[in-house]
């Protein structure tokens, strides 16, 4: 469980430390952002900063933890909202008062979905969760027949062709298959050409085939695994005949059937749109080293506190403003779409299959890297400052491609 200390790994004296006033232009003023937020929103209560720095993404400069959490954190706390969200739906559809309650319940349960599948079972398929192959792909099973995403072989199959150099960001890749292949994208077009394509996740057509020939079809019939088909079988065999002899199918559509299906759908969908930029061709044929370090941004959530020159009014509005937009919009895109590791993507990117990746301490782990000048790499992490940012920084790189690029 949570652990009060924490010890990062101690750097070799051969490793250059870099101050985050040295970095170059983009970092620097990436890193300024959080400094800022330090500076001018309770500075000298650590633990306020600690919440900041969770919800943002990004530690500010030469921070340390108070926390250090574990894996088990993120399997109790991800199953506890989950399981919450779906109790409060359930209560909140008893009484027409307290119908307002719904929303809370779906952005619990959504937002567990969320943590188990690009949390937890993301990482289980790298074997990084409980550090068992055995244990990892149970968990990952587990989890994946809850809210019924395709199997943990299946998905881990796929997966490793999307860290593999030679078949990243190519037509064998999963994520390029979703936005070029089942969204429409298509290289070299105008950045709204991208946005205007995701119109297809208000078509509830599109929504409900995804459901249907993706989710229910590789988690109960086209498995890699007959055990994991099994055990899907077996689960949801339990689950139904519960629900039929309870006549609770309306309560279980609301309360599971919506944020788990259709939402996650959804989320699915937006989250691949920040996953990976496309990098000029040269070096998208090369795939290099660099490559690899330059092809994925952090997305960190938040913006650029008010100025502290402010005064009256203005500074009633400026401030209560960004608060507002820190805890729901900022804030309710880091549970949802961005949630445990996933809003410093290029950790992972770089570290995938490594005995030092720490998944569950990655914000930190990843700053400690950028400080230290991220030895062995030719260059720095990057990173984007909001959501909408970052896709349209993604967009823009896709818009850079020539038309007759093949993935």
């Amino acid at each position: 469980m949570v652990s009060l200390t924490y010890k990062p790994e101690t750097n070799p004296s051969n490793r250059p430390v870099i101050s985050s006033h040295n970095l170059p232009t983009g970092n620097n003023v990436n890193q300024s952002v959080r400094d800022a937020i330090k500076e001018r929103v309770f500075p000298d209560y650590p633990w306020i900063q600690e919440f900041l720095t969770y919800l943002t993404g990004c530690p500010y400069s030469e921070q340390q933890p108070l926390l250090y959490l574990k894996p088990v954190d993120y399997i109790v706390g991800y199953s506890l909202a989950f399981v919450t969200g779906i109790s409060i739906t359930i209560v909140a559809m008893s009484q027409t008062l307290w119908y307002p309650l719904i929303l809370l319940g779906w952005l619990l349960t959504t937002g567990g979905t969320s943590g188990m599948q690009l949390g937890l079972i993301h990482n289980a398929a790298h074997l990084k969760v409980l550090r068992s192959k055995k244990a990892d792909t149970w968990l990952a099973r587990i989890l994946g027949v809850i809210i019924l995403m395709p199997d943990a072989d299946t998905y881990t199959k796929g997966h490793r062709k999307h860290h593999n150099r030679k078949t990243h960001q190519t037509s064998e890749d999963n994520t390029i298959k979703t936005l070029f292949g089942e969204l429409g994208f298509k290289p070299g077009m105008p950045v709204n050409f991208y946005w205007r394509k995701l119109i297809k996740l208000v078509n509830p057509l599109f929504i409900g085939k995804y459901i249907l020939t993706v989710r229910f079809n590789k988690c109960f019939l086209n498995t890699t695994s007959l055990t994991s088909k099994l055990f899907a079988w077996a689960v949801w065999t339990v689950v139904v005949t519960v629900i039929t002899l309870t006549h609770s199918w309306m309560a279980f559509a609301i309360a599971y059937g919506v944020p788990v299906l259709i939402f996650y759908t959804v989320i699915h969908f937006v989250r691949l749109t920040v996953e990976h930029k496309a990098l000029p061709v040269e070096m998208m044929k090369l795939r290099d080293k660099r490559y690899e370090a330059l092809c994925t941004d952090a997305v960190f959530v938040g913006e650029l506190p008010p100025s502290s020159n402010l005064s009256g009014f203005d500074k009633i509005f400026a401030w209560s403003g960004w608060w507002f937009r820190l805890f729901f919009w900022h804030g309710i895109i880091r549970w949802l779409i961005v949630p445990a590791d996933i809003v410093v993507h290029d950790y992972h990117t770089r570290m995938a299959g490594s005995p030092r990746e720490y998944w569950e301490m990655a914000i930190w782990e990843r700053q400690k890297q950028q400080e230290n000048g991220c030895p062995g790499w030719p260059t720095l992490y990057t990173s984007q400052w909001g959501f909408i940012n970052a896709m349209n920084t993604v967009f823009n790189s896709f818009s850079q491609l020539p038309k007759d690029y093949q993935f």
